[in-house]
């Protein structure tokens, strides 16, 4: 899915947002490694209301699965991977 389909599919299932959206900048890094990297994070990602209603329109019925996703994207930023690419995989 892009970007704006998952933004789409939360907005169908009930979440409701400022239209005054912010990218946060996030440092990400290997433990014990000097090597990081910096990546914008829109700050809806980070709303668990955001993952709630994602996971409504797509069967993630149970608390502990769309806590699950949410814990699977910020897991994929923390290895220096975008966004994009976490939601390109659902």
């Amino acid at each position: 899915m892009t970007i704006q389909e998952v933004l789409t599919k939360a907005s169908e299932g009930g979440y409701h947002h400022d239209s005054q959206r912010q990218a946060l900048t996030i440092r990400v890094g290997v433990l014990g490694s000097h090597a990081f990297k910096t990546i914008r994070v829109d700050d809806i990602f980070l709303d668990p209301q955001f993952w709630c209603a994602l996971g409504r329109t797509l069967g993630w019925h149970h608390e502990r699965v769309w806590k699950g996703q949410w814990q699977r994207f910020l897991d994929h930023l923390a290895q220096g991977n975008t966004p994009e690419s976490f939601f390109a995989t659902l």
